[in-house]
């Protein structure tokens, strides 16, 4: 894991993404800077449909069109939170559901199965420390109580790897490992993960594509999580959506309702 501790000089040019907005937060501005990692492409190359295989140029340029993506999302959604007020919500959706824009019909079936979740969570507590919250957070106690999926959480090299049980009939497990990079700065800190190994051989289902921004802002009275991750695994029937949807939604609600008794805790 690569920790990166960002003072306001370092960032001091305005850095703009695909024509967007100059972004607003230097949380924006580290995201926007980071580097791409071969070994995403490299996981999409797993994906195929009616033995068509995504294009290497196709797979590139989406991994760079997601990171690009990401990065103005949370900078968007940071920039509203320190601005306030922070109204908690979870969100999933299928945002290339009917896409067709694409002119290959691997891209389009590709597409049609991404998960987006976002997640807004507003916490009351007089422990308003970005960098504990975070640590606790994303700790593998913390990981292990509020999924009962995950069956071993490991290290191997500078990566974070997770092995987590499948749902019968709906969901097979996964192996995968993460690169994950850690952004801190007065009143605010983030952790952005992704995937750039698994395993995806029997039992074990593909994550074709997974990316993920965990964010504290310290707040008046406390602190506000923002939570935004596009994750592509298994293909995702009408029925699969339905639980799919209501499966990570409950998931993101308890561990919102755990980080809460969390802070909680370290008051008393």
């Amino acid at each position: 894991m690569r920790t990166v501790i960002v003072t306001l000089l370092f960032f001091t040019a305005a850095m703009e993404v695909s024509g967007q907005e100059a972004l607003g937060t230097d949380l924006g501005r580290w995201l926007a800077a980071l580097s791409l990692d071969a070994r995403i492409a490299g996981e999409m190359g797993r994906f195929t449909h009616d033995d068509l295989e995504l294009s290497a140029g196709y797979r590139s340029a989406r991994v760079a069109s997601m990171r690009e993506l990401v990065t103005v999302e949370v900078d968007q959604a940071v920039a509203a939170l320190l601005l306030g007020p922070c109204e908690p919500s979870v969100e999933v959706t299928y945002p290339w559901q009917n896409d067709n824009d694409q002119d290959v019909e691997a891209e389009k079936e590709f597409s049609k199965s991404f998960i987006r979740t976002e997640m807004f969570a507003c916490f009351e507590t007089s422990q308003a420390d970005p960098t504990a919250a975070l640590e606790i957070y994303t700790s593998s106690d913390f990981r292990k109580e509020v999924s009962s999926r995950i069956e071993e959480l490991w290290a191997e090299g500078d990566l974070s790897c997770v092995e987590s049980g499948g749902i019968r009939a709906l969901l097979s497990p996964t192996k995968s490992c993460n690169s994950i990079t850690r952004f801190f700065q007065s009143g605010m800190a983030a952790e952005h993960s992704q995937v750039v190994w698994n395993e995806g051989q029997d039992p074990y289902q593909d994550v074709y594509y997974k990316e993920s921004v965990k964010t504290f802002v310290q707040i008046p009275g406390g602190l506000a999580l923002h939570y935004l991750n596009y994750s592509r695994t298994t293909n995702m029937g009408r029925m699969q959506r339905w639980i799919g949807t209501g499966s990570i939604e409950d998931s993101q609600k308890d561990s919102a309702k755990l980080m809460a008794q969390r802070l909680a805790g370290e008051n008393r």
